[in-house]
């Protein structure tokens, strides 16, 4: 009797090793190159993958665009305008040390530059006169030149890609550039304090273009 009983438990934990094997999934890894056996260019590497990081997800809206303004709404960067700007080469230290010497002003001038093409837009209805467009365009002649103060470098990575087909290897650096409003509307009403009014109805027209300036540079993407 006891040795029956002995050989059914044994048949029974052996059913039971057998199931467990059977219905546990193997462990799963995102350190691991990502292989895509459809796709030429394969990830080898990235930063911190030395210490098991993961690829950050903002490095997807860095590189494919950032249409629903998640970036700004990381809790990094409280809430600040967010600037996406990638670079890429064969050595990571050469692609580092361009990041570092000309990301800061390649983000400055996208920000003059969607100064320069909503200036357009806020002389639209009311402000659609020859005072407004004047004022406007000296505006935009003096923020093409202004410093942007509070344009700060807040997040960085780096990527490391293979082409299957070529052989090639590549280091993507994706960084994102950010400057809240409060710093916006400071170098806007800076450039305005040079603009020169010579009546008082241009004074107005100049306070509304500003406010105006200031309304859509807060909903403005560079």
């Amino acid at each position: 009797m006891k040795k029956g009983l002995l050989i059914m438990f044994f048949v029974i934990m052996v059913i039971a090793v057998f199931a467990a094997c059977g219905t546990s999934s193997p462990a799963r890894t995102e350190t691991k190159p990502v292989i895509d056996e459809e796709a030429d260019e394969v990830r080898i590497d990235w930063k911190g993958r030395n210490v098991n990081a993961q690829i950050p997800n903002w490095v997807q809206y860095a590189a494919t665009g950032d249409e629903n303004n998640d970036l700004s709404q990381l809790p990094r960067l409280e809430g600040k305008k967010a600037i996406p700007i990638s670079y890429e080469g064969a050595n990571l230290r050469v692609v580092e040390s361009f990041l570092n010497t000309q990301a800061f002003a390649n983000c400055a001038q996208r920000i003059r530059a969607a100064a320069e093409r909503l200036s357009g837009d806020a002389t639209d209805g009311d402000l659609q006169n020859p005072d407004a467009i004047a004022l406007a365009k000296e505006f935009n002649s003096l923020y093409a030149n202004a410093t942007i103060t509070g344009l700060n470098k807040e997040m960085d990575s780096w990527v490391k890609t293979r082409s299957k087909s070529k052989g090639t290897e590549t280091y993507t650096i994706y960084a994102v550039y950010a400057i809240s409003n409060d710093d916006l509307k400071a170098s806007i009403a800076e450039t305005f304090g040079k603009v020169e009014a010579k009546t008082k109805a241009q004074e107005d027209t100049k306070a509304k273009l500003q406010d105006r300036m200031n309304k859509l540079m807060e909903s403005a993407k560079f």
